[in-house]
């Protein structure tokens, strides 16, 4: 379903998909509109992953020797291998990057230092509290509404279906030539479409109806009136 706003009048619509790139008239104004076309889909033109190394032995990468002019250095005591798992020794005994580095490296600064530090991680907290916020704002803004006259037309589509000879050649135009809110979800819709009778010819058939919402997404259609020209 696309949501389009009438340039005449300001009135938004509810268009199905169908209608995208088709001209019709606004519910409200019966201004001209023309639906924009379908967005097409983006092809995804991610170069492939480079597999040049696959089916390697990895011991044999430590012989491997990108810039033949300056040689390998040799390799570090305690380091990992490219074929293993061990990770690099750090100077004190412990883990690289854990715990103890993390303290010895607080310990080292001064108190200015720490300060700064310690009004940057307020300032990262509040950000991160406001994005919260504006969050929850917006999931809990008012849904639109569940009825309207362009939906009163589409829906009336689909009784109008029911009663034709062919309702697969069923063309209707996009924005009903007349869709009159009564209130309270009744509608009053004049309306035509165009299809194939039993002979095959195409011919058009003007209809009335009256379309009202029960709710739970559901339509009622009485005084339906099908004349063909």
């Amino acid at each position: 379903m696309l949501t389009l706003t009438c340039p005449h009048c300001g009135h938004q619509l509810q268009i199905p998909d169908k209608y995208a790139g088709q001209t019709g008239s606004c519910t409200k104004c019966q201004g001209q509109i023309t639906v924009p076309p379908m967005a097409q889909p983006t092809p995804d033109l991610a170069p492939p992953k480079a597999d040049g190394l696959a089916g390697l032995d990895p011991s044999s990468l430590e012989r491997i020797n990108i810039n033949p002019d300056k040689p390998l250095p040799p390799p570090v005591l305690g380091a990992a291998s490219v074929g293993g798992s061990a990770a690099p020794a750090s100077p004190g005994g412990g883990d690289a990057g854990g715990p103890s580095a993390l303290g010895a490296w607080w310990s080292s600064l001064n108190s200015s230092q720490k300060a700064g530090c310690s009004c940057c991680l307020i300032f990262v907290t509040m950000v991160f509290m406001c994005a919260g916020g504006c969050q929850l704002l917006i999931m809990n803004s008012p849904e639109p509404a569940e009825h309207s006259s362009s939906m009163a037309y589409v829906m009336s589509q689909h009784f109008v279906e029911q009663r034709l000879v062919s309702p697969g050649t069923a063309k209707f135009p996009w924005g009903a030539p007349s869709a009159t809110d009564m209130g309270n979800g009744v509608y009053q819709i004049r309306a035509y479409c165009d299809s194939q009778n039993r002979l095959g010819a195409t011919i058009r058939t003007n209809y009335t109806c009256t379309m009202k919402y029960i709710g739970n997404g559901k339509w009622e259609c009485s005084d339906l009136n099908l004349t063909e020209r």
